[in-house]
């Protein structure tokens, strides 16, 4: 990936996109950039990058990853998100051109995230009272009693690795809860999760191969837990998703595996994404810290412009079901646009000095949880876990200091932008006896 200059946005026909209903006329015309989201440079220099695009060409033709189309400006990305109809973002898993939201696609379905109405109401209407903000207040004290057990296993060491320490492990104790799976295996669940997102698709052997083991250990644990809730079903969401009938049938044990991955993932992956990039942050900009520690409730504003300025979810796909424009350009039917969530989220003609972080900044129409019908269900959760993390943090380990001589950003921030490992020191402190038994 280079820097843009103008004259290289426009390439010939030998550059264009290979959509076979295209004269090489008309592919000579898109606007065809240098680009991948996967790449290394692309975790460097995301920002740098995504200004350029959005200034020179803001929906513009990347020839990765098989191509697609990448959506830069607020407007264009919230077009995309709510318009179901030409938008799709179904996966027909290899049988069809219809490739779901990631990009390249995953061979499996991520759960309802894949689906379009009606089947995608019908599967989410369900799960939605589990999540609404109501429900997530009246669990405060179970997220605050994780947040304290976390924090007990290192306090006494004046050193941790934060995002498996605690970032990751406190999202991943609820998750395993509301899913009915046992707690002591959350921690594995977790690195499942982190493994998924942070290797990038040309990751080498050895990471991908780790990946995918822990994948299969992962969606094993869920088939195994949904069969023994169909016969034998609980109140929680996995004897939920594994007992409901769509028309009358109920779903297929992948569909039910798929939807278990999506709940685990999307509980766990943003929101430890989100500390660890906010701790960095305070690492970097102690006035911010002190300007939080100062009054706690700032955090329900100032959560909604870290999530703005840091964006976790980068990036989500869909296909285009039929021809149709997008800002000044064309999309074939079959092609795919990915909605570059974090350069909406820093648009100037919708966020005034996007680059700055305005702890107080209102209104804030981020996407970083998405737009229309898909937005995240589990906002509410991932915001409470957020707030309580960060204050408990801040409150018993007040002098912490970022290593990062021995921390690693993800190797692809693609899909999430996240560390893989924050390692800090602070003074050593006394456990609060925390009797949370795994």
């Amino acid at each position: 990936m280079r820097e843009l200059d103008q004259d290289e946005v426009v390439t010939d026909a030998e550059g264009a996109a290979m959509t076979g209903g295209l004269t090489p006329a008309e592919k000579a015309e898109r606007p065809t950039v240098d680009f991948d989201h996967h790449s290394r440079e692309y975790v460097e220099r995301g920002v740098e990058i995504m200004h350029g695009l959005r200034q020179k060409c803001p929906v513009a033709w990347s020839e990765e990853h098989g191509g697609y189309w990448v959506a830069t400006r607020h407007d264009d990305v919230t077009t995309v998100f709510k318009n179901d109809e030409t938008y799709s973002s179904e996966n027909w898993q290899g049988r069809g051109p219809r490739q779901g939201v990631l990009h390249p696609p995953t061979p499996h379905k991520e759960g309802m995230m894949e689906e379009d109405p009606p089947a995608f109401i019908a599967y989410r209407k369900p799960l939605t009272k589990y999540f609404s903000q109501p429900a997530i207040e009246r669990i405060r004290p179970e997220i605050e009693d994780y947040a304290g057990w976390a924090i007990d296993q290192v306090i006494e060491s004046g050193e941790a690795e934060l995002v498996m320490g605690i970032f990751a492990a406190v999202p991943a104790l609820l998750t395993n809860r509301f899913l009915g799976l046992p707690l002591k295996e959350a921690t594995t669940h977790a690195l499942a999760m982190q493994m998924a997102f942070s290797i990038p698709p040309d990751g080498t052997p050895e990471d991908r191969a780790k990946a995918d083991q822990l994948f299969r250990w992962s969606t094993g644990a869920f088939r195994a837990a949904a069969a023994e809730r169909r016969k034998n079903p609980t109140d929680d969401l996995i004897s939920l998703v594994a007992n409901l009938r769509v028309d009358g049938e109920l779903l297929d044990m992948e569909e039910v595996v798929g939807n278990s991955f999506l709940l685990m993932s999307g509980g766990i992956s943003t929101t430890t994404a989100l500390l660890a990039n906010v701790f960095t942050y305070f690492d970097e900009h102690p006035e911010t810290r002190d300007w939080i520690k100062e009054d706690y409730s700032r955090l329900k504003t100032a959560g909604q412009e870290f999530l703005r300025y840091f964006s976790p979810v980068q990036g989500l796909a869909r296909t285009a079901t039929r021809q149709c424009a997008l800002g000044d350009v064309t999309i074939e039917e079959d092609e795919r646009i990915w909605m570059a969530m974090g350069a909406a989220n820093r648009d100037p003609e919708v966020f005034p000095n996007p680059d700055e972080l305005d702890l107080e900044r209102s209104p804030n129409k981020h996407v970083a949880f998405g737009v229309g019908m898909h937005r995240c269900m589990g906002s509410h959760m991932a915001m409470a876990m957020f707030e309580i993390v960060t204050e408990q943090t801040l409150r018993r380990m007040p002098d912490l200091k970022i290593d990062r001589e021995r921390s690693r950003r993800y190797q692809s921030t693609g899909v999430l932008n996240g560390w893989a490992e924050l390692w800090a020191t602070f003074t050593p402190g006394k456990p609060n006896g925390s009797t949370l038994a795994l």
